[in-house]
């Protein structure tokens, strides 16, 4: 059944040019067809200057699911950038964490004892195809152990002043962690990452703008890890089926359990800005990306508009 839904979610996320001639979305107005267009927050940013030109619900701590995974990548990035790790480093796994990478349902990529996995490896796993125990597993080796590692995400959200709350490296729920031992104590058997529209937007700025690297490994429809193919489940992007070049995705991020609903933060070039937009809370299949689109679209109009103020003046 979770597969069926993680299916399906694939699917959801790639519906932006077919949709645009069903279901009508004027985010303008917040307007929608029916209750299945609804997500629960989104937001529009320029990556570079920080400029907000759209916002819904942009505060509300939310369920993000692997959205999560971007935080991890960024403190892996930065563990590489001041030398505590390499990229050619063998990274440790634990057997809880191999253990998750042989379910049908938590994972995309099987981790056997007798492979070894590089830094590099696991972090296009996580980012392109995420691996829920690439996720883990990195941050077990940047930290020491799972534990530390959340705290890390959870000082560096502060250090960003950011509306967010970390329990887990990969996004996944205590009602999947238990199972393998992570989840972390004092929490909950239902406590999961909970971060607003706005803060996870600015956790992808973050990333983006100190390791640009991202967008090359996030801009793949797969990558090979050893004899296995790892797919992305960002199925926007140049070369898909379902491309929309009026928003010319080259990253990022999907995320999607049954609490957080379709989730998704993409990153694409537009009228020479880096725009960064996010949508949290999709309802059913086809809601992340055609609400993401539309929110992403109203967003840059309003950006030229305001280019063409700017003019005036």
């Amino acid at each position: 059944m979770l597969k069926l839904i993680k299916q399906r979610l694939v699917w959801g996320l790639v519906l932006t040019a077919t949709v645009s001639g069903v279901l009508s979305c004027n985010v303008a107005a917040h307007a929608t067809s029916s209750k299945a267009d609804e997500v629960k927050a989104a937001y529009v940013m320029d990556a570079k200057s920080g400029q907000v030109v759209y916002a819904q619900n942009a505060d509300q701590k939310l369920p993000i699911a692997s959205l999560s995974k971007l935080m991890t990548l960024y403190l892996v990035e930065r563990a590489i950038e001041h030398g505590q790790i390499k990229w050619t480093d063998a990274v440790p796994i634990r057997k809880n964490v191999r253990k998750m990478a042989t379910s049908a349902t938590l994972s995309v990529m099987p981790m056997p004892a007798k492979e070894t996995f590089t830094v590099r490896e696991l972090f296009a796993a996580t980012l392109v195809g995420s691996s829920n125990s690439g996720a883990i597993a990195l941050g077990e080796y940047v930290a020491g152990s799972n534990d530390k590692f959340i705290k890390l995400m959870n000082q560096q959200a502060s250090k960003w002043h950011l509306d967010a709350s970390f329990i887990s490296a990969s996004g996944l729920d205590n009602t999947d962690l238990k199972n393998y031992d992570l989840k972390i104590k004092g929490t909950s058997d239902q406590d999961q990452n909970l971060v607003s529209a706005r803060a996870v937007t600015t956790i992808a700025q973050h990333l983006i703008d100190a390791y640009p690297d991202v967008i090359q490994v996030a801009n793949q429809r797969s990558v090979k890890i050893h004899k296995y193919t790892v797919p992305t489940s960002v199925e926007i992007l140049k070369g898909a089926e379902y491309y929309d070049p009026r928003v010319p995705v080259d990253g990022l991020k999907t995320g999607y359990t049954n609490q957080a609903g379709a989730c998704l933060v993409a990153t694409y070039r537009q009228n020479g800005h880096r725009m960064i937009a996010t949508t949290l809370g999709g309802a059913w299949q086809f809601t992340a990306n055609n609400t993401w689109r539309c929110v992403a679209v109203y967003g840059e109009q309003q950006l030229a508009a305001d280019a063409q103020n700017d003019r005036a003046v």
